[in-house]
């Protein structure tokens, strides 16, 4: 297990058009810290503010994955 903080908070998107979800459901808070588990398949996974998995990056290291360095922070 690793901690991650996040650096802006990141809301619901529906589908590949990514429209906004009405209310705006809120998944991860900025400046929260949020534990995440590497998978065997290299993936990194978390539970958001409702407690649903999340795959939050796709590389064996984060740090290399843009999206998952564009919104989080290894600690």
């Amino acid at each position: 297990m690793e901690l991650v903080q996040c650096k802006v908070s990141i809301t619901k998107k529906v589908g590949a058009d990514f429209v906004e979800a009405y209310p705006n459901e809120l998944l991860f808070k900025e400046g929260y810290f949020y534990p995440v588990y590497p998978t065997e398949d290299g993936q990194w996974i978390t539970l958001d503010e409702e407690g649903e998995q999340h795959i939050i990056a796709g590389e064996r290291n984060p740090k290399h994955d843009f999206w998952f360095m564009t919104h989080f922070e290894l600690k």
